[in-house]
């Protein structure tokens, strides 16, 4: 459960891309993952570009997850440091993240990952994700590999379907749809997926994000 938050660093989906938010502008991403009757998890992410660092997102985050009568509480810092922009046609970003265990009151987690995003069409964009995750529980070290497409099917409709890997656990998938009523500020995100904490065979997200 602790390490639910680095697979997906600022928002609902594992694999990320290389974009941050636009400078000067701000957002508060939250999630909850129900992955069975006792088990699950809640996240809020907020995040800023300072209009000063444009390609600086400033970010961090608050999780819970329970299964059965256990829980573990955890807050972190995920920045992302925007090294190439999409429109040159293949984005680079570095997406380091840290999280510090309420409950133990020690580092538990951290990882560092390399999105990278190719925009293939006006509606069509592909996001690639390799990296390196460290767990504290039993000192161990994980390679993260993943891939997903982005599908703008409608002015405010988004499709998308990603797989990934990691070296421990099993490879996982997760499609869904973001709706954005009206084109405006709010997402509203359903995802259903398979092993996405790599452990746990099914699991379904219902996401919400507002920018500012």
């Amino acid at each position: 459960m602790a390490a639910r938050p680095a697979f997906a660093a600022g928002t609902a989906h594992i694999v990320d891309d290389a974009a941050v938010a636009a400078p000067g502008s701000c957002y508060v991403d939250s999630w909850y993952n129900r992955f069975g009757s006792d088990s699950g998890s809640v996240q809020i992410t907020p995040g800023c570009t300072p209009a000063s660092l444009p390609n600086i997102e400033l970010g961090g985050y608050l999780v819970t997850g329970w299964q059965g009568g256990n829980s573990l509480t955890g807050i972190g810092l995920s920045p992302k440091f925007k090294l190439r922009d999409e429109s040159t046609g293949l984005g680079i970003a570095l997406s380091p993240s840290v999280t510090l265990g309420l409950d133990s009151g020690s580092i538990d987690f951290a990882s560092l990952i390399m999105p990278l995003t190719i925009p293939a069409s006006a509606t069509i964009r592909l996001n690639l994700n390799a990296g390196l995750q460290w767990f504290n529980a039993d000192d161990s070290y994980a390679g993260f590999f993943g891939g997903q497409v982005e599908v703008l099917a409608l002015p405010n409709l988004m499709l998308m379907a990603e797989g990934f890997t990691r070296t421990i656990g099993k490879a996982g998938l997760q499609a869904g749809v973001r709706w954005t009523p009206g084109g405006g500020a709010v997402d509203i995100e359903l995802l259903g997926g398979r092993y996405i904490d790599g452990f746990t065979p099914s699991a379904l997200t219902l996401g919400l994000t507002v920018r500012f």
